[in-house]
C-alpha cells in the first residue's frame, strides 16, 4: 500500500494561491502524514486533478517538498523520455 499525499483541506490548486499556501496544503501536509505513519510520503495527487486544476506554482512547489513525482486525473501516457514526475 502506498499513501500519498493529497493537501490538508482539498483545495483546487489551479487558481492563483500565495506561496505560503500553497507550502501549507502540499508541504506541510507531507510532513503532517511522515509523522503520523512514521513513513515517507513520496508522491502527491492534485485534488480534482484536471489541468485546469493545475497550477506551475503548485507543481513548484511539489517539486521543492522533495516528493519523487505527482499524479492527475486526466489520465495519458508516460513514455520514456518524457516528463517522468507527472504520473499520468
Amino acid at each position: 500500500v502506498e499513501i500519498g499525499c493529497h493537501t490538508a483541506t482539498h483545495p483546487n490548486l489551479g487558481l492563483d494561491h500565495p506561496r505560503s499556501f500553497l507550502l501549507s496544503e502540499i508541504r506541510d501536509s507531507r510532513h503532517r502524514l511522515q509523522d503520523w505513519t512514521g513513513q515517507s510520503v513520496d508522491y502527491f495527487a492534485f485534488p480534482y486533478g484536471l489541468p485546469e486544476n493545475i497550477s506551475q506554482a503548485a507543481i513548484d512547489v511539489v517539486m521543492e517538498s522533495g516528493f519523487l513525482g505527482f499524479t492527475s486525473a486526466y489520465g495519458g501516457w508516460n513514455w520514456p523520455g518524457e516528463d517522468d514526475y507527472h504520473l499520468q
